[in-house]
């Protein structure tokens, strides 16, 4: 994305969770989780066992309009990156992307705790971090992460450099349209008063066989996260319709709303669901940047996100 900024809005569906003294006891899930769905043949990269649907909330707040600032910590040397092969600057390349990107955890309110990744966005109305916001930060993951918290729970992030630290946030928007059966999405935006570092995101649709790097937190042998595990592969599809991205790089439960990026450093798709059909192998799904635009920001025709 260049220095100029282009403007979104987002439906606001902000739900304040419930508060009580007493914190529940997290029961952690375990497994994969599977989509209901038509027919069943994806399962959804999040950390946890079965999340069950929630109806779409109907109360939306008026839409704000706002700029998508300049990224934080992306480095302009990636822009003439190949986007056929792996960067040469790999060195740089991870530890820029990986600043950026985070666990998300939703503990609900009966306690059963599960969780995905997500990847810093910015989407405010001034270049650096309003001070009279309490939560400038934004943080983009999948609905599926943090739906069982989007009516009471707690959804906390866990950075990079400090996998043990949780920091509150807070759901902001969402998109359930594939779940419920009204579309192809599956994304939310939280905001948080962390300092979250920020991605670029790509201006147009991957091409087949252009590099792909996958970022999330699939669950170990002993069910603990493993921090900003990374996958490499390329892009097997892209599908204009629905607007996901299939790739060979391998996600697994925990890789919920991690990013799916280029050589260049730019987030591609948010990592969504693996097919898990008997006899297939390999086909990894992923909900595009621009799907953003059709439930959780309002963009124009000449956004960079509107494909």
């Amino acid at each position: 994305m260049n220095d100029d900024w282009d403007s979104y809005s987002w439906d606001s569906q902000q739900q304040q969770a419930t508060e009580s003294n007493v914190a529940p006891e997290k029961k952690r899930r375990t497994g994969l989780i599977i989509s209901v769905s038509a027919v069943s043949i994806f399962a959804l990269v999040t950390g946890g066992s079965i999340f069950t649907g929630l109806a779409a909330l109907e109360d939306k707040t008026e839409k704000e309009t706002v700029v998508v600032e300049e990224e934080l910590d992306v480095s302009a040397g990636f822009a003439e990156n190949d986007l056929y092969a792996a960067p040469a600057n790999m060195e740089n390349f991870i530890d820029t992307v990986d600043k950026a990107t985070v666990r998300v955890e939703c503990v609900a309110e009966d306690g059963t705790a599960g969780w995905g990744t997500g990847w810093g966005i910015r989407l405010a109305s001034e270049p650096v971090p309003v001070t009279t916001d309490p939560e400038p930060y934004k943080v983009v993951t999948n609905w599926h992460v943090i739906e069982d918290c989007i009516s009471g729970g707690e959804v906390t992030i866990f950075l990079v450099g400090a996998p043990d630290v949780g920091y509150p946030a807070t759901i902001l928007s969402w998109d359930d349209s594939f779940e419920n059966k009204g579309g192809w999405g599956d994304l939310a935006i939280l905001t948080t008063a962390t300092a979250v570092p920020s991605l670029q995101t790509a201006s147009e649709p991957p091409k087949k066989l252009q590099w792909a790097l996958a970022i999330g937190n699939p669950a170990d042998y002993a069910d603990e996260a493993l921090t900003n595990h990374m996958t490499v592969g390329v892009v097997s599809d892209y599908q204009p319709d629905r607007q996901w991205i299939v790739s060979s790089a391998e996600v697994n439960p925990g890789n919920s709303g991690g990013p799916l990026l280029n050589s260049r450093g730019q987030v591609m798709a948010i990592n969504t669901w693996s097919d898990v059909r008997d006899g297939i192998q390999g086909l990894f799904y992923s909900v595009s940047v621009s799907q953003l635009c059709n439930k959780v920001l309002t963009c124009e025709a000449e956004d960079k996100l509107s494909w």
